[in-house]
């Protein structure tokens, strides 16, 4: 009996012994096939779950300090730092003061994060009108849908889908989606 150690023998595979070249050609043609399949396919799913993102899911990934330029529907422009965001309304510092915007307002954002469903922050509770309300009796400036309409005065109602200014003249109630700005007073 031939009691000679040998090395254990490595199992047949491609890294260790060569494919004939018709058969290594087929190899590489197959693995191809399948990356570009699994590409497709990964692409497919992504822009599947970008379709399901909204505005407000963008929105609400603005953080603090992030800073925008926006345009708004009555061609106006906005510049400033976001304070807080949510899926209704974002509030900015700009030069002049705090700014409410309306979601609906919004014409074009500039460097909006991109954000899938599992990335997106959980939606603030916060609305447009919990942060009005914040300012009742105090004066504010409104801009509305167009920009030869601005109300100023003190804020004395705010419903569900309208607020009411009371101006040198009278008290003027304005529904919510004709609202482009609220300038803000300096919080106390």
């Amino acid at each position: 009996m031939n009691h000679r150690q040998q090395a254990p023998r490595q199992p047949a595979g491609p890294e260790t012994q060569a494919l004939p070249a018709p058969w290594a050609e087929a190899a590489v043609v197959l693995q191809a096939e399948q990356d570009a399949e699994v590409h497709q396919e990964a692409r497919e799913l992504a822009v599947a779950e970008m379709a399901a993102v909204t505005l407000a899911d963008r929105l609400t990934a603005l953080g603090p300090g992030f800073p925008v330029a926006i345009t708004l529907v009555d061609s106006s422009t906005v510049i400033g730092e976001v304070d807080h965001a949510s899926g209704d309304h974002l509030l900015l510092r700009d030069t002049r003061g705090l700014v409410l915007l309306p979601v609906h307002a919004i014409a074009s954002i500039s460097s909006l994060p991109h954000v899938m469903h599992n990335d997106a922050t959980k939606p603030v509770r916060t609305t447009w009108r919990s942060v009005l309300r914040e300012y009742l009796g105090r004066e504010l400036h409104l801009s509305l849908g167009t920009s030869a309409r601005t109300v100023t005065g003190s804020l004395v109602w705010v419903g569900r889908d309208h607020l009411s200014v009371r101006t040198d003249r009278d008290e003027v109630t304005c529904s919510w989606p004709a609202v482009c700005i609220v300038r803000l007073p300096v919080p106390d």
